[in-house]
């Protein structure tokens, strides 16, 4: 036999789920697959269940879930709506003529397109760009969905995907949390990521006191930018860099043709006021050696 969510509604002896005005899916009956959902169990997340909850004490409408049934097994599983079943769960717990049944929808699609209902459901919480990457991550290696793929069914550029892999993959908890509480924009984190790997928490503490020194609450490009070495300071460098040069300049153009390694004779103050000129320009600016960065792309 195989199921279809319309025939195990129609059978009187299965009370998986009813009939009523739409099909109505007993909450005891919905199949939670496990990793399926890619949503972090934060306050935020919670706060979002209560609220639904909220509302179905007060009695409002609430969207149908999204269910799929597994032709093979008549399994029902959840494809969208997880907070909106947790919620349901709850007032099941604090409501005694609840009968358990819920409007439900039947999704039709492959594996992939289950899975990337979490991204392009607007019923539910906003999904956070880590977890985002998360779900990207599962489609690309679960279920073989291609970049392209990705991001055609998310409605998003390929670049969107890659930042948000790259959030996933290579991110830490600090860096996730910094997002959630508006610390730093995603598309900032992305790039912090990519340019520090391991260090980027350390790089993220160290952005947040800067931010926080310039009176900023958010961690952004313009904050942390460094500001371009002054014509003074670069004068000053040279200066000392020229000294520097005309002391030692006789002794090794003298040896140029010495095909034996020698030891140049620095004075020790020229090579001093080098050394200070350069701190103090990398110190209140930019560094003489910083790498060129290169930028990401902002959708």
């Amino acid at each position: 036999m195989t199921y279809t969510l319309n025939n195990i509604a129609s059978d009187k002896t299965n009370q998986a789920a009813k009939r009523g005005d739409s099909i109505r899916v007993n909450i005891r009956n919905i199949k939670i697959v496990d990793g399926f959902n890619v949503r972090t169990q934060d306050d935020k997340l919670r706060e979002h269940i209560a609220s639904l909850l909220g509302a179905l004490v007060a009695n409002l409408p609430i969207p149908a879930i999204e269910v799929w049934v597994n032709p093979e097994t008549g399994d029902i599983e959840l494809v969208d709506g997880h907070c909106r079943f947790a919620a349901y769960l709850q007032y099941a717990d604090i409501e005694p003529e609840f009968d358990n049944y819920i409007s439900a929808v039947k999704f039709e699609g492959t594996p992939f397109q289950r899975k990337m209902r979490i991204a392009s459901s607007n019923k539910q919480l906003k999904v956070k760009p880590v977890e985002l990457g998360r779900l990207y991550i599962q489609a690309r290696d679960e279920l073989g969905a291609t970049r392209q793929e990705i991001a055609k069914e998310a409605g998003m550029s390929l670049a969107h995907v890659d930042q948000m892999i790259l959030l996933a993959s290579k991110g830490s908890p600090e860096i996730e949390a910094a997002i959630g509480d508006g610390a730093i924009s995603a598309t900032e984190a992305v790039r912090l990521v990519r340019e520090f790997g391991d260090e980027a928490p350390k790089e993220l503490e160290r952005r947040i006191e800067v931010a926080a020194e310039q009176g900023k609450a958010k961690v952004t490009a313009k904050v942390v930018a460094p500001k371009a070495p002054s014509r003074p300071r670069i004068d000053q460098v040279v200066s000392a860099a020229v000294v520097l040069v005309n002391r030692i300049a006789a002794d090794v153009l003298a040896e140029i043709d010495n095909p034996k390694e020698f030891d140049a004779g620095v004075p020790s103050h020229a090579l001093a006021d080098l050394i200070m000129c350069v701190r103090e320009m990398q110190q209140a600016s930019k560094p003489l050696d910083a790498d060129r960065q290169v930028e990401l792309p902002i959708e």
